[in-house]
């Protein structure tokens, strides 16, 4: 309907703009027209008396040629008629009222027509025709006439021009609004329609305008595009059903090789411990040996039961993980807990842990205890990569980042904990996979690959992520990220 509008406005406007560019030729037309006809009857009226006067003069003498312009005057009503002397001086009434330049060419023998416009008086048109008498004394007819009746005719044929111009508009904006509907907006409501519907996925619907112009033609490019997004939808239904089964597939493959993993990483970190318990039990049922040295074995039995159990408690950890039970809490006292709890581990190895927060807190919903083990798992992390002692950093803060493209998250702000060691780092090769389990760049025996693993999969259960990266100082630097939809200051 705004199309239609528009194109009406914009024929309304061409329209008036030729009709007042008309009105006013014509009726510029019309008053020169009025001018030089009024001028023509004025010296034609002129000539004829002039010649009736001279006429006069020879046969009756001065008196009656005279009479005769007198005679003249009283028959025209509209015209004023009067013999005027030219050498006449400026206040004898029978004087021309027109100025002394104007009349100068009349002495010659030329007819003047001059206009007198006076402020507040109608305007008057004077012509002045010589008459050569016999006396030889100067003297011409002058005629004047008001043109009131003239500029009166002018603006009636205006006023009547502007009737016209705006009876024909208003009939064009009529008939244009119904044509523009009709032709215009109708079709490209439909139009738009069509391609509402397309947006929403509907490529069913068909348009059907019986038109031999643009819109029919766009509305048959319309129909041919949805015929050809149907097909494409129906291809890209089926090849994500294709997709999805190979991901399946895929998935299961993955699941059978983590099982795989799974199994020889508790072959390999059970066999040694199981070993020891074998020997020493053998030893104990052999009776080699006695005393203290039953109590010894039976001790390392005891350490490496221990073992045993603790491995399986991380398998479990990794493998059955219970869902996060949220509650409000200061995440600056997780980060405080987890630092007390390993800095007695961190002084008999040797290294120092530095705690660096924010004074304000940093609170929000989350599940203590599994922050709380994952950034223990991370400190472990680190205190084993420095067997020589060093330094570790712990530091709480803000951070506006943008998460994983895996994660589907906007960017936003986040609580960041960074873990920094100060050991050899990580091999550029080992970066991607330090989060799977049972990978691991620790000797044999000095560590199962499940630490970061379920510290990973305790943090994405809060919707937040690990990255880990070697810093351009040395050493390593784990980051924990956790959304801060629920936190606050």
């Amino acid at each position: 309907m705004r199309l239609a509008q528009r194109l009406t406005l914009a024929v309304i406007l061409a329209l008036v703009s030729v009709l007042a560019l008309h009105g006013w030729h014509r009726a510029r037309r019309e008053s020169a027209l009025l001018d030089r006809e009024g001028r023509r009857d004025h010296l034609l009226l002129g000539r004829a008396l002039g010649t009736g006067m001279t006429e006069a003069w020879r046969r009756a003498g001065e008196s009656a040629a005279l009479a005769l312009v007198d005679t003249m005057n009283q028959s025209e009503a509209e015209i004023e008629i009067r013999w005027v002397w030219l050498d006449a001086p400026g206040s004898d009434p029978s004087g021309p009222r027109a100025p002394t330049p104007t009349l100068r060419p009349v002495a010659r023998g030329r007819e003047v027509a001059w206009v007198e416009r006076r402020p507040g008086r109608d305007e008057r048109l004077f012509t002045y025709v010589p008459v050569r008498l016999p006396s030889g004394r100067p003297g011409a007819i002058e005629l004047s006439e008001s043109r009131s009746s003239d500029a009166q005719f002018v603006r009636t044929s205006v006023r009547n021009a502007v009737t016209a111009t705006a009876a024909a508009a208003l009939a064009c904006s009529v008939m244009v609004m119904a044509l523009g509907v009709l032709l215009v907006g109708r079709p490209v409501r439909l139009l738009v329609a069509q391609a509402r519907r397309v947006g929403a996925g509907d490529f069913s619907a068909r348009l059907r305008l019986s038109r031999r112009d643009e819109l029919g033609e766009l509305a048959e490019e319309m129909n041919a595009m949805c015929d050809r997004l149907a097909t494409a939808h129906a291809r890209l239904l089926e090849e994500t059903a294709a997709r999805l089964a190979a991901q399946q597939r895929l998935e299961h493959a993955d699941r059978l090789a983590t099982v795989g993993r799974l199994a020889a990483g508790i072959a390999h970190e059970l066999g040694t411990p199981l070993n020891v318990i074998a020997q020493r039990s053998q030893m104990v049922l052999a009776r080699e040996v006695a005393g203290d040295g039953v109590v010894d074995a039976v001790r390392i039995v005891a350490g490496q039961t221990e073992r045993i159990t603790a491995i399986i408690r991380q398998l479990l950890d990794f493998a059955r993980r219970r869902g996060p039970a949220k509650s409000v809490c200061d995440l600056r006292g997780v980060a405080e807990g987890a630092v007390s709890l390993l800095t007695p581990l961190a002084q008999k190895r040797g290294v120092t842990i530095t705690l660096v927060q924010p004074e304000a807190p940093i609170q929000g919903e989350l599940d203590t205890g599994q922050i709380h083990q994952a950034l223990a798992n991370l400190i472990v992390n680190a205190i084993d990569a420095m067997p020589g002692g060093g330094a570790i950093t712990v530091s709480v803060s803000r951070a506006w980042t943008e998460p994983p493209v895996e994660l589907a998250h906007p960017p936003g702000e986040h609580a960041r904990i960074d873990v920094r060691d100060e050991g050899t780092g990580i091999p550029d090769d080992a970066l991607p996979h330090v989060f799977e389990p049972f990978f691991t760049t620790k000797e044999v025996g000095e560590g199962t690959g499940l630490g970061l693993s379920v510290a990973y999969g305790l943090v994405r259960e809060h919707g937040g992520w690990i990255a880990a990266r070697n810093h351009p100082d040395g050493g390593t630097l784990l980051t924990l990220y956790l959304p801060l939809g629920g936190f606050s200051q």
